[in-house]
């Protein structure tokens, strides 16, 4: 009974490439099905809450599944432990897609945060905030690229962030700073601030939507803990 769901199942993935569905429960369970034979395989198990929500990123045969718990959780459907866990969210989990093209996957919580994160280096590097006061699902579209997310209305959300990560970004940089307490260069653009590793130059975070007006310069505190930013 191991291989079955005892609890409601909440979502159903088609994974036609491996010849398998993928099934997401109420018992924590990703039970894996044959489509030849329907017959169940060995379930992946790691979730301490219920499942909501699956995805499969095709370009590197990954699942994707997300829940009560805060966490997206990342499986190779080859292994029955779980590779990676997505960490940032403080809320249970409505959603996670893979954005196809790209080797970023969106993730949703129920009070409405987005992260946006790269499965290259398992870093976040957009987070956004929708306006509703709570949200029960989410989708993406491609072509045109773009973040949908629903509760009492639906909320659409276009896709515009740079393909290019190693370039600091679409606009100018008007300020850049270097912090040596966490070790990161903080760079300003007009509409956005993005930090960086200052080892490897990789993107860790963007925060967009901080300001109503451009933004025209940003210093750090005395201790390098706060950031300051004008427009």
């Amino acid at each position: 009974m191991d291989n079955y769901h005892t609890k409601q199942i909440m979502d159903l993935l088609p994974i036609p490439e491996l010849g398998i569905i993928a099934s997401a429960g109420l018992d924590h369970k990703i039970c894996l099905w044959r489509m030849d034979t329907l017959q169940p395989k060995t379930p992946l198990l790691g979730h301490t809450m219920g499942l909501y929500s699956l995805d499969w990123y095709a370009d590197n045969h990954l699942i994707l599944s997300a829940g009560f718990d805060h966490d997206v959780f990342i499986w190779n459907p080859h292994v029955q432990k779980k590779i990676f866990l997505l960490k940032g969210h403080n809320h249970s989990l409505v959603g996670v897609k893979w954005m196809p093209g790209t080797n970023q996957i969106v993730s949703a919580d129920i009070s409405g945060m987005f992260r946006v994160w790269d499965v290259r280096t398992f870093t976040t590097i957009q987070t956004f905030n929708c306006p509703l006061n709570e949200i029960n699902c989410m989708a993406i579209t491609q072509p045109p690229k773009r973040i949908i997310a629903g509760g009492r209305r639906l909320v659409f959300y276009d896709y515009n962030e740079p393909t290019g990560h190693n370039l600091a970004d679409d606009e100018a940089c008007l300020s850049m700073l270097y912090n040596p307490v966490f070790y990161t260069f903080i760079t300003a653009h007009p509409k956005c601030i993005k930090v960086w590793d200052a080892s490897n130059g990789s993107l860790l975070s963007v925060f967009r939507g901080i300001t109503k007006s451009e933004i025209t310069c940003i210093c750090m505190d005395e201790r390098n803990r706060k950031l300051f930013v004008g427009d």
